[in-house]
């Protein structure tokens, strides 16, 4: 997954994503730690072989956000670097 800089491409990432009819999204604990967020999601689709359910964490701020998909990182989204 490539990474992705700015507002305007992880708005764009989103809007596409959200358009998927199977997608279904779960959080199921939010933990604020200073500027810090940080939300426990359960997220399901469907893929070409099948439906999947994945847990997913994030820990985001003003200027980045990181997640956790199962095992994966996924890398880094600068928020403050391109795009608004």
């Amino acid at each position: 997954m490539p990474e992705v800089r700015g507002k305007g491409e992880i708005r764009e990432r989103h809007i596409a994503r959200f358009q998927e009819p199977s997608l279904y999204g779960e959080r199921i604990k939010r933990m604020v730690v200073e500027n810090l967020v940080i939300d426990q999601e359960v997220v399901t689709r469907n893929f070409p072989h099948g439906r999947e359910e994945h847990a997913l964490i994030s820990a985001c701020s003003r200027k980045f956000c990181r997640m956790l998909l199962g095992n994966t990182i996924i890398p880094d989204s600068h928020l403050g670097n391109k795009g608004t």
